[in-house]
């Protein structure tokens, strides 16, 4: 779907009809009792609003940055929109650190120690 609209500017009448369109697609797909969570810059996908409220949002204030995939308005997310793990290595880095922690911790238990005087708390 064309998400031009959104950049325009919102009292043309390409922002309105693109406007009306994912309002009718959003109140579809994701309202509950009649109300959606509204996507404005003010209430950034918090609060759930009615049509009318939502509508006058969104042409007032317009929609939060970045707001694109309409995920909290029954847009599934893709895959290719979740940024890839480019680490991957610090993973395993920290799992280490917490398996090292974890041993450290029960070799403590294991001679009968007492973990707050080694740790210097009283």
């Amino acid at each position: 779907m064309d998400r031009s609209w959104m950049d325009a500017p919102r009292h043309t009448e390409k922002y309105l009809q693109g406007l009306a369109k994912f309002l009718g697609f959003a109140f579809n797909k994701s309202s509950v009792e009649n109300k959606i969570l509204c996507p404005c810059k003010n209430c950034v996908n918090s609060y759930w609003r009615e049509e009318s409220e939502v509508r006058e949002h969104l042409v007032c204030e317009g929609f939060v940055d970045g707001y694109k995939q309409w995920m909290f308005h029954g847009e599934r997310v893709s895959s290719s929109s979740i940024p890839p793990n480019l680490d991957e290595g610090d993973d395993r880095d920290e799992g280490d650190d917490i398996s090292d922690l974890l041993r450290d911790l029960a070799a403590g238990l294991d001679k009968g120690g007492d973990l707050e005087d080694d740790c210097g708390l009283d």
